[in-house]
């Protein structure tokens, strides 16, 4: 796989301001959507557009009347349009409501079939009086609520086909749990690759994955550590990129004040650290964009060819780092490249400072093409002298697997207008 569609993304911390350290989490994990609440600032909008010009955005339209109830499609109307006048410069694409077939119903409807036939009623009336007042803006189905078994996700596409189909997009929540004995449901079509299912009922709708992430949070008795959630999110991420029809997907969530739900979640806490996965995230390897101009390291602002031709060090034993963060960068294991390639650490390890004697990387069969292209680029950046840090910062190890049965994941909490 050369190519990819697939914008890397975070959802925008839930509040009306963002901090310095949410922009530097935006600046140096090179995400390219953010997944933003409509009730934040537009300088908000318009400082992430500066850092980023080519930063999609896409917004949750917020009403904080909707709970256990919901306004009227010309009542929510009144009140989004203006709004999304007001963030016309920065943002496009705008999403209407959010997890309609909740369990909980604190979104405004649930997950019977009643409530998915009103929803698409809803929205149908909503959608066409949003065009009227902004014709410009892009509309999209909402994410909505998994697994099916908790929320009825997959009886709630049937029955809002109607809406779908004349939404401009569909979008999807893909969360996955990853307990410490049992394989990982993040591959799993009813979890992590939920999108596959919506794509086989629409497949001439491109999806935008809203929500994902792990949620290991609601099964207390599987705790999972910062690092090893930075290596699922790379891993999962090869895996998106591999899906034509896919344009973003938004990790839940960039930061939170309300630590006490969200701390699980957020990429930084609220006294400033940032965790692995921000890094892991910075410096994993991109496929070239064919929708987008993908994020590149300020070490070269040459063509990918020409960076690849970049002179290489001297083939020491040290040359089995950058198999090493080629690697970490693909979600593989460790040395996963550096045994594939027909390499011993043990050997090289004793004679530290002897010269690779083994077939070229562009010769290595045992490599795919991505392997060898991210192998190749860890070289040149470390023959430029290029550091991403000292290996602490390095995601170490992952337990790629996940569980029977989960906790349900609660949706954001309503925030003040």
């Amino acid at each position: 796989m050369r190519y990819r569609t697939c914008r890397i993304g975070v959802h925008g911390r839930n509040d009306h301001v963002f901090t310095d350290d949410d922009f530097r989490v935006i600046r140096e994990s090179g995400v390219e959507a953010v997944k933003m609440m409509s009730q934040t600032e537009p300088a908000v909008f318009r400082q992430i557009k500066e850092i980023n010009p080519d930063i999609e955005i896409i917004t949750r339209l917020y009403d904080d009347r909707i709970g256990h109830g919901h306004p009227t499609p010309a009542e929510f109307v009144e009140r989004m349009a203006p709004v999304m006048a007001a963030l016309q410069p920065y943002c496009a694409k705008y999403q209407i409501a959010n997890e309609p077939n909740h369990v909980q119903r604190y979104e405004g409807w649930g997950p019977d079939g009643a409530d998915a036939r009103d929803f698409n009623q809803w929205f149908l009336e909503t959608y066409r009086l949003l065009k009227q007042a902004c014709p410009w803006a892009s509309l999209g189905f909402p994410g909505l609520a998994i697994p099916d078994f908790a929320h009825r996700d997959r009886a709630w596409l049937e029955i809002c086909r109607p809406a779908i189909e004349r939404a401009d997009w569909l979008g999807v929540h893909c969360y996955w749990q990853t307990p410490p004995d049992q394989p990982s449901v993040m591959l799993d079509e009813h979890f992590g690759l939920t999108f596959k299912h919506y794509h086989r009922q629409y497949p001439d709708k491109t999806l935008e994955i809203l929500e994902c992430g792990n949620s290991n949070v609601h099964n207390p008795q599987w705790p999972i550590s910062e690092d090893d959630i930075a290596r699922e999110y790379v891993a999962w991420l090869q895996e998106v990129f591999s899906h034509a029809y896919i344009n973003s997907a938004s990790f839940f969530l960039l930061s939170s004040p309300d630590q006490a739900s969200w701390d699980f979640f957020s990429w930084r806490t609220e006294n400033n650290f940032v965790k692995p996965v921000v890094h892991a995230i910075g410096r994993m390897h991109r496929p070239r964009a064919n929708r987008l101009r993908a994020r590149r390291r300020p070490c070269s602002r040459r063509p990918h060819k020409q960076r690849l031709r970049c002179r290489t060090p001297s083939p020491t034993t040290r040359s089995s780092t950058p198999f090493y963060d080629a690697s970490v960068k693909l979600g593989l294991g460790d040395w996963t490249l550096l045994e594939k390639a027909g390499l011993s650490l043990g050997e090289l390890v004793k004679d530290r400072n002897g010269r690779y004697a083994s077939a070229p990387v562009t010769q290595i069969a045992a490599l795919s093409e991505d392997e060898r292209q991210a192998v190749l680029a860890e070289l040149a950046d470390f023959a430029a002298g290029v550091s991403f840090g000292p290996p602490s910062d390095k995601p170490q190890g992952w337990r790629g697997s996940v569980p029977t049965g989960l906790g349900v994941r609660p949706s954001m909490p309503p925030q003040p207008a």
